[in-house]
C-alpha cells in the first residue's frame, strides 16, 4: 500500500522508531520520534516524543492511529486525545484534504502528526496552546471544521453538503446546491469544493462523517 511504500526511508530518517512484532494484521511502529519545526513565524521547536503508530494494511484508505506513550499529553478531550487514547490530529475529512490520495507514512507524520506535537511542545514552553488553530473536541469540532470546508455556518448546512457528497456525482450535480443559492450544484461555486473533496476523500468517509453528526 502507498502508505508503507517508503517505510524503510521513514525508519532511516527516524532511527529512534522501529517496527514491533504484531499478530493482529496491523503494522505497529513505536519509538522516539524527533522533529524540528516552525510554522507561520512561531518559534522553532526541536523535541522528541515516544510515539506508537498503527497502520491498517487491510484498509488502505484508513488513516493511521497515533498514540503518545510517554505520558506528556494528558489523556482528555481538552488535549485532543480520543477516548481510546489515540491522538485527535484533526477532522478525518480535513486530514485527507491535507494528505491527498496515495499519501506516504512520511507525509502523514510531517503534515498531520508533527504539527500536533509542535503545538503541544509550544504549550509546554508557555506559549498559547494550539496557536496554529484549535477546534472544539468531539461533534462540535467536526461541525466547525466541515463548515469552514464547505463555506457554511450551521450543522444543518454541513449535513446537506455531506448528504450531497454521498450521492453519485451525476445525480448530485443535477440537484439544487446544498448552499441553498437556488442553482443546480454544477452551476454554483460550491461545485469546485465538491470536486476537490471527491478527488481527495474516500466516499465512505462522507457517510461515516454524516453518521457522526
Amino acid at each position: 500500500m502507498p502508505l508503507l511504500d517508503n517505510l524503510d526511508a521513514f525508519l532511516h530518517g527516524q532511527p529512534g522508531m522501529g517496527l514491533k512484532p504484531s499478530q493482529d494484521g496491523r503494522v505497529h511502529i513505536k519509538g522516539r520520534l524527533k522533529f524540528s519545526a516552525s510554522y507561520d513565524g512561531s518559534p522553532t521547536v526541536e523535541d522528541c516524543y515516544q510515539i506508537h503508530i498503527v497502520v491498517f494494511p487491510e484498509h488502505q484508505e484508513k488513516l493511521p492511529e497515533v498514540y503518545e506513550i510517554g505520558d506528556r499529553v494528558p489523556r482528555d478531550g481538552d488535549h485532543h486525545v480520543n477516548p481510546d487514547g489515540s491522538l485527535c490530529l484533526g477532522s478525518p475529512i480535513r486530514l485527507h484534504t491535507i494528505l491527498r490520495k496515495g499519501f506516504s507514512l512520511t507525509e502523514f507524520v510531517d503534515r498531520c502528526l508533527i504539527p500536533f506535537l509542535y503545538a503541544t511542545s509550544l504549550a509546554e514552553l508557555g506559549h498559547e496552546r494550539f496557536r496554529l488553530g484549535e477546534l472544539p473536541h468531539g461533534t462540535a469540532g467536526l461541525i466547525e471544521d466541515y463548515a469552514k470546508l464547505f463555506g457554511c455556518t450551521t450543522r444543518a448546512d454541513v449535513v446537506r453538503h455531506l448528504e450531497t457528497l454521498t450521492l453519485k456525482k451525476r445525480r448530485a450535480n443535477k440537484k439544487r446546491c446544498p448552499c441553498l443559492c437556488g442553482q443546480k450544484l454544477v452551476k454554483c461555486r460550491t461545485h469546485k469544493v465538491m470536486v476537490m473533496l471527491r478527488a481527495t476523500v474516500p466516499k465512505k468517509l462522507f457517510k461515516e462523517s454524516l453518521a457522526a453528526l
